[in-house]
């Protein structure tokens, strides 16, 4: 899968599949693309080389779905998964992660991953898509709920920033039959 899009701001990325010779692509972005103050906001330390070599070399599609948003020069700027269970009640019920870098906020970016990795679900006949946020992300909140995303909960005061103030998280879904 390799797909063109035109952003806000005239520029274009393509979006495609990650892949195994992308390690180093892959930690740059992490490395320095998100803000400090963000990597509180992941689940996993993506500034550790050797998770980020696990990822690209372990891949296996039929429990994640991982595209990258890349530039003309080859830069990832962004990143979205959509994470799959093969057995029980989950099977039809993927999970969605989307990074963009900082300085690319509010250009579509965010909204052109979720909308392929909507399209991918649609593809592997899931019901239903779950995503998670964690205020102050207001720009990923407003992304989904554009996007035909339902919140479903919040979950107030789940955690702090790197200043102390609480976090929240929204837990969105969106069906797609």
């Amino acid at each position: 899968m390799k797909e063109r899009v035109k952003l806000k701001d005239g520029s274009e990325v393509t979006l495609r599949f990650l892949t195994t010779e992308d390690t180093d692509k892959l930690y740059e972005f992490f490395l320095h693309n998100i803000k400090e103050e963000d990597l509180l906001l992941f689940k996993d330390n993506v500034r550790d080389y050797n998770l980020i070599r696990s990822w690209c070399e372990n891949i296996n599609l039929n429990r994640t779905v991982p595209i990258v948003a890349e530039t003309p020069k080859g830069n990832i700027i962004g990143v979205g998964t959509l994470h799959l269970r093969n057995h029980g009640w989950a099977r039809k019920v993927g999970k969605i992660r989307v990074s963009i870098c900082a300085w690319c906020r509010g250009k579509g970016l965010g909204k052109a991953i979720v909308e392929k990795l909507v399209d991918i679900a649609k593809e592997r006949r899931l019901i239903a898509i779950i995503a998670e946020v964690v205020s102050p992300q207001e720009v990923a909140l407003s992304t989904l709920r554009k996007e035909g995303f339902e919140e479903q909960a919040v979950i107030e005061n789940i955690s702090r920033d790197h200043k102390g103030n609480p976090l929240h998280l929204h837990i969105f879904v969106k069906y797609l039959v």
